[in-house]
């Protein structure tokens, strides 16, 4: 059995390697967890074949725990049924339980106790039970019945989240993205609703990283997009969709996206579709970037950052490169171990409260082969698994200070002709219009990597012992690497790439 987290896993490591194959000694980056959000909304809104198309690839086929989202309405019936007579079946029956001899036994009921001769002392009268000094736990309280009164509060929270106090929508409403009823999207064990509870996790604000998350589709003015796909692409994917003049305005709408996508981004991915990037016959456009900039548990000191040489694998580059070095001695989760056949030093370096771990993976030879073998090899195993691996030892650590950014059309590198296809696309799920395609999936990835992070911790004295000290595991990235930013509580890949060189 696959669980959601080993097949996004699966998904990064797939496209990576395909994107590691066309783009041999570049720098690389992209977000497998945002990508897998996208792809995820395009399977909502297509029809049974196409969406299982899409699952196939991200391997949500081997979720087996899920029921299959096509499903829900029959699912959802039968499963009402089932724990209807679940409660039936369980429900404990009124005549036997009041003559088992338990502390009911011994206290008398409280019509009868107004005239009692001898008064029990274990079990207070009615009356003077509303300011009880000693609650006895052998007793049953009188006062728990009036239970009407108590869940108006918890009513009114749970509202919230139900379909009936959703505001109804205009006759005619103007924007999509308000006005719009409450649906059942899903049934709660979907894959759908599975993976919008890692995205509602990965959204929550915190002061520790900042992540951002800029996912829109955008769909020619022509277009008639359901109600039900405009509330279940928010609530499920945190997906606007909004109408645009693909037609006859496209370099308007091609400024108008990158504005919003850097402003979401605070600045970090600018330009994200380069002019003529689609032409007049765009129909679909999904935008999926991501940027993120952690703080460490404890920072490097800028002070030991320098300036160093790095060792590229191009073959046509005698000459090495520079780049900032950072440095900082301290006991991480490290090892050298054999990936693939390569030997390869592995350090994991946690972000505040250690809600997420960079992962460094730096093969021990400085050569293209090794790189390259430890590419073909990786697996999501070495992804999730990696840890079982290492342990906590002193390393003398120094990686590059750098930033990286790569926008890719992930259409052209996926397994989905279907999608772009006008005589064989199907977004039925999403539209009314027919011969709707998919005219490009745009996909950016952008993380900063610097000396940001907790304060240094005070020394701790060293122990009396008359072992000599062991010199620190030296761990020193100067040389091409890969790389992953892994989410601790939801296993989610942030993050995933490859440091070729200095850019």
């Amino acid at each position: 059995m696959t669980t959601l987290p080993e097949a996004n896993a699966k998904f990064a490591v797939d496209l990576f390697k395909v994107l590691a194959t066309e783009h041999q000694c570049d720098n690389l980056v992209f977000s497998p967890v945002n990508l897998t959000a996208g792809l995820g909304l395009l399977a909502y809104a297509s029809g049974c074949e196409q969406a299982d198309q899409i699952e196939k690839v991200l391997h949500w086929d081997e979720v087996k725990e899920c029921d299959k989202p096509r499903s829900r309405s029959l699912g959802h019936s039968t499963t009402r049924l089932r724990r209807a007579q679940e409660k039936v079946e369980t429900c404990p029956r009124p005549r036997p339980r009041p003559e088992p001899t338990k502390p009911e036994a011994t206290c008398p009921r409280p019509r009868p106790r107004p005239e009692p001769t001898k008064p029990e002392p274990t079990c207070p009268r009615p009356r003077p039970r509303p300011e009880p000094t000693r609650p006895e736990p052998t007793c049953p309280k009188p006062r728990p019945r009036p239970e009407p009164e108590q869940p108006k509060p918890c009513d009114k929270r749970r509202v919230i989240h139900r379909p009936a106090p959703c505001p109804e929508p205009e006759p005619e409403p103007r924007c999509p993205r308000r006005d719009v009823p409450c649906y059942e999207c899903e049934e709660p064990e979907g894959i759908h609703t599975a993976f919008s509870k890692i995205l509602a996790t990965l959204n929550e604000p915190s002061s520790n990283y900042t992540l951002s998350f800029a996912n829109k589709l955008y769909g020619n003015k022509d277009i008639a997009f359901i109600q039900k796909f405009l509330y279940c692409a928010l609530k499920l994917y945190l997906t606007e969709v909004e109408n645009a003049d693909l037609h006859n305005a496209p370099e308007e709408v091609r400024r108008l996206i990158n504005l919003w996508v850097e402003v979401q981004t605070h600045g970090k991915i600018k330009d994200l579709l380069p002019k003529d990037s689609f032409d007049c016959l765009a129909q679909l456009l999904l935008v999926n970037a991501l940027y993120f900039k952690g703080q460490w548990e404890v920072k490097f000191d800028k002070e030991l950052t320098e300036e160093a040489p790095f060792y590229p694998h191009h073959a046509d580059e005698k000459e090495c490169h520079s780049v900032q070095l950072m440095h900082r001695k301290g006991v991480y989760n490290a090892g050298t171990i054999d990936l693939c056949n390569v030997q390869v030093q592995v350090v994991e370096i946690p972000y505040k409260n250690n809600e997420l771990t960079f992962v460094l993976l730096l093969p021990v030879d400085c050569n293209a082969e090794a790189l390259e073998q430890l590419e073909d090899g990786l697996s999501h195993e070495h992804l999730l698994d990696l840890s079982c691996h290492l342990k906590a030892i002193e390393v003398d650590l120094a990686i590059p200070k750098f930033s990286s950014e790569k926008s890719i059309e992930a259409n052209e590198y996926l397994n989905l002709p279907d999608l772009t296809d006008h005589e064989k696309a199907d977004f039925s799920g999403a539209t009314t219009t027919e011969g709707v395609a998919l005219t490009q999936l745009v996909h950016d990835a952008a993380i900063e990597i610097d000396e940001e992070g907790g304060e240094e911790p005070e020394p701790v004295p060293c122990p009396k012992d008359r072992r000599p000290r062991r010199e620190p595991v030296e761990i020193r990235a100067d040389h091409p690497f890969l790389y992953y930013i892994v989410h601790n509580c939801t296993q989610s890949i942030i993050a995933l790439g490859r440091f070729a060189k200095p850019e």
